[in-house]
């Protein structure tokens, strides 16, 4: 049983989150693999304007997204319709596009766990394209990709957004069925859940607005990662829409992707179940496999696999200019917790990474002194 007084103390550490760290809104929820403990929600959709952020709006979720495309591919390696050490040579014969040499022995899960060798950055040339998201548009942008040149041996640890987008257009091609209608039938009708694609606001002017300091969309990551703490802090959506952040809808795969607090954590929720031994819209060991990483290296896919104050936890961290989504699940002692929020600037981000440490302690010693008193009274 969750206390009040719980809830209260995670309430009161995001709402000091605003201030402390200049974000307009967050949202939050405890839960574990049986229930959602609470959702809670805090701020303004805009720094200035008067409407407050809802459990029910949209916030993008950046790389969080990344566990959301490993779930859709191990569906379908479920349903035998892919394999996930299956070479790419077998699959070529099914492909609208040529696997370069380089690349024969790549697999799916290699794409996932990012040891395929592909270059660190994801190029964006063609993605903005209007019509890229198309499954016959995307390929483009695949193909791009596997020509670009790396200097990463295949079977070492390198983070690329590439894999996940070709891995995206792999699933499209064997099945002959667009990305959206792959999450939909694998995971978010099975779920009841929905999400969004895009900009929040496009969706509707009632949703959170993405915000960041001044100028950040124009510099890239490294610099931003530098820029002053007390820089000015915008809406983007106050910005003309070429001088946005560009986020082209063919990189769905990887994280351009949009969930309400109470969606994501029904989507959480299913790992949380299969990290604890219980099957849901997967087996208890697809989902095992997903956060499993290959040997000595920490990411599994979509899932940083680490130890956190003597406990593993499986984390997740996204962010996409002007949000940022934090996730973090602890199956041994069976909770988990996600917040959202429309801030992308550096002071956010790296001041949600500390409060999120902060509330795992909370919740740890909390769960912790839970189980003695479960412990004391069984043996009374």
């Amino acid at each position: 049983m969750i206390t009040d007084s719980l809830k209260q103390e995670f309430i009161h550490q995001l709402t000091h989150a605003h201030t402390a760290h200049r974000i307009p809104g967050i949202v939050a929820s405890l839960f574990s693999s049986q229930q959602t403990y609470f959702t809670i929600a805090s701020g303004l959709r805009h720094c200035k304007h008067s409407d407050p952020v809802t459990i029910n709006d949209q916030f993008r979720i950046g790389s969080c997204g990344k566990a959301v495309t490993g779930t859709c591919i191990a569906s379908l390696v479920e349903q035998g319709i892919l394999g996930w050490n299956q070479p790419f040579s077998d699959l070529q014969s099914k492909l609208d596009f040529e696997i370069p040499h380089r690349y024969q022995n790549a697999t799916l899960a290699s794409l996932l766990n990012h040891t395929s060798g592909l270059s660190v950055m994801l190029s964006l040339k063609d993605a903005n394209d209007k019509n890229r998201y198309t499954p016959e548009g995307r390929i483009k942008c695949t193909e791009n990709l596997l020509h670009e040149h790396s200097d990463y041996t295949p079977g070492t640890f390198n983070y690329s957004n590439a894999g996940y987008l070709i891995a995206g257009t792999i699933a499209e091609q064997i099945t002959r069925t667009d990305w959206p209608s792959l999450i939909t039938q694998n995971i978010l009708a099975p779920l009841q859940i929905t999400t969004s694609i895009g900009e929040p606001t496009l969706i509707s002017k009632e949703q959170p607005h993405g915000h960041c300091f001044l100028d950040q969309q124009y510099i890239d990551n490294k610099k931003a990662l530098k820029m002053p703490f007390d820089s000015p802090v915008i809406a983007i959506t106050d910005l003309p829409p070429h001088e946005r952040y560009p986020h082209p809808l063919s990189i769905s795969p990887i994280g351009n992707i949009n969930f309400s607090v109470i969606d994501h954590t029904v989507f959480l929720r299913e790992h949380l179940k299969g990290l604890v031994g219980i099957d849901g819209i997967l087996s208890s060991q697809s989902i095992q496999a997903l956060h499993t990483p290959p040997s000595s290296l920490f990411y599994a896919i979509g899932w940083n696999i680490h130890d956190l104050h003597g406990l593993q936890v499986s984390g997740s961290s996204g962010w996409c200019g002007t949000f940022y989504a934090y996730v973090l699940l602890c199956p041994s002692l069976d909770f988990g917790f996600t917040f959202l929020c429309n801030a992308g600037h550096t002071q956010a981000c790296q001041g949600l990474a500390l409060e999120a440490e902060s509330l795992f302690l909370l919740v740890r010693n909390y769960m912790k002194n839970m189980s003695i008193h479960a412990l004391d009274h069984a043996s009374e």
